[in-house]
C-alpha cells in the first residue's frame, strides 16, 4: 500500500473549511453583483450581517469583529490623559487598583450622573 497519496483528517478537514470559506466569498461577491445594494447607513451594516449570518457564516462573523474595531485611539488616549491626571494627584499612597478604581470612576463620570439624577 502507498502511503504517499494519503490525506489526514486533519489536512481533509483544512480542506473542506478553505472550499467552504471560498464558496462564500464567491457566494457573496456575487450577491454584491447582482443586487442594486447600496451602501449601508450608520448602523445598517451590522443590520445587515445580522440578517444573513446563516449564509454568509464566516464573512458575518469576520464583517461583526472588524466593525467592533474603533476607528480612532481618541477613547484610550482621553483615558490615559484621565489616569495621568488621577496619578498626579497624591499617587504615591494609592495602590495601583485604587488607581484604575479612581480612573474608571472619573471617566465615567457622566453616566453615573446621569444615573444618579434618575434615580433622585
Amino acid at each position: 500500500m502507498n502511503d504517499d497519496n494519503y490525506e489526514s483528517d486533519s489536512e481533509i478537514s483544512k480542506e473542506t473549511f478553505h472550499l467552504r470559506i471560498s464558496k462564500e466569498r464567491i457566494d457573496f461577491m456575487n450577491f454584491l453583483e447582482n443586487s442594486n445594494l447600496k451602501l449601508p447607513e450608520n448602523g445598517h451594516t451590522a443590520k445587515f450581517w445580522m440578517n444573513n449570518q446563516l449564509k454568509y457564516p464566516h464573512l458575518s462573523r469576520l464583517a461583526l469583529i472588524f466593525h467592533n474595531i474603533p476607528a480612532s485611539s481618541a477613547f484610550i488616549e482621553r483615558f490615559y490623559s484621565i489616569c495621568g491626571n488621577v496619578c498626579r494627584v497624591r499617587a504615591g499612597n494609592m495602590s495601583s487598583q485604587t488607581i484604575i478604581d479612581r480612573s474608571l470612576l472619573k471617566a465615567n463620570l457622566t453616566i453615573l450622573t446621569e444615573l444618579t439624577d434618575t434615580q433622585n
